[in-house]
């Protein structure tokens, strides 16, 4: 999809999210509570936001992937999830993540050890009585994100958008290795030959 003078770039749009999540790195790694919350709280709306804008947007073989585009991309399961935890932020207020003592390694020791983890979702607020949560993207939350840190979670949420914007917008990419070819995908699943 070529950009359009009143259509912002997929591109621009994943660089809202760095930035927040770089932001939520900096609060972290110095275990500020409110600054945590804040910059994920942006972080998690933009990671939907970019989760919309690709149901939108992206075509591989010439038809339209909708959210199916979650399970062509290496990694991009984490989306079902994410959005799950978003819509308990956005929606219910709630504080998803918690600080526990000790951190995962590898990590820098240049601060204190500790490490802001997914919330239990028993922890989070129900949603309200008309909305029912995706049952899916719940129980991957609950397996496979909750307790994890969080930071783990934005740094594939990153190499997930970031091999997007090399198949929606290949012409905004700068002297960035591609990591489509990293992944290798067969030529009928991702729509882009490897070389």
């Amino acid at each position: 999809m070529k950009p359009y003078e009143n259509l912002v770039t997929f591109e621009a749009m994943l660089l809202g999210c760095t930035e927040a999540i770089n932001r939520f790195d900096a609060a972290a790694n110095k275990n500020d509570p409110i600054g945590s919350y804040t910059a994920l709280f942006e972080a998690l709306n933009w990671a939907v936001a970019l989760d919309d804008r690709t149901d939108a947007h992206l075509v591989l073989d010439g038809k339209p992937v909708k959210y199916r585009w979650r399970e062509r991309i290496p990694n991009a399961e984490v989306m079902g999830g994410i959005r799950y935890v978003r819509n308990s932020v956005h929606h219910q207020w709630s504080d998803a993540v918690v600080l526990r003592p000790g951190a995962m390694l590898p990590r820098k020791l240049a601060f204190p050890l500790s490490e802001w983890v997914w919330r239990p979702a028993d922890q989070l607020p129900p949603p309200p009585p008309d909305k029912k949560p995706h049952a899916e993207s719940e129980k991957f939350y609950r397996e496979q994100i909750e307790g994890r840190p969080v930071r783990l979670y934005l740094d594939v949420l990153g190499g997930v958008f970031l091999t997007l914007q090399h198949l929606l917008e290949p012409y905004t990419i700068r002297d960035v290795p591609s990591p489509v070819d990293d992944y290798q995908l067969p030529e009928d699943e991702a729509g882009v030959h490897p070389d």
